[in-house]
């Protein structure tokens, strides 16, 4: 079965949802989004447990999430990250 993907991302070559080709929306999170509306969900470097504290340099952005608890396809990268440590 197809996941829902919602109507401001699309589904990519690679099958992978994404705004506007730029940034990839992890799959993952569709399901927070819901519990977070007019929020942010952010995208956590695997290195770290996402239910654990995680360090600035650990969050590598975060999209914004519409009052309807979809994302909206707003990304902000985190500067700070560091993919490297």
């Amino acid at each position: 079965m197809e996941h829902y993907v919602p109507m401001r991302f699309r589904r990519d070559g690679d099958d992978r949802i994404t705004d506007n080709g730029t940034n990839v929306f992890p799959e993952a999170l569709l399901a927070e989004a819901r519990t977070k509306p007019g929020g942010w969900v952010y995208e956590i470097d695997a290195r770290y447990d996402p239910d654990g504290a995680v360090p600035p340099e650990g969050i590598k952005g975060g999209w914004k999430v519409g009052l309807d608890g979809v994302p909206t396809g707003e990304y902000k990268a985190n500067p700070n990250y560091r993919s490297e440590l």
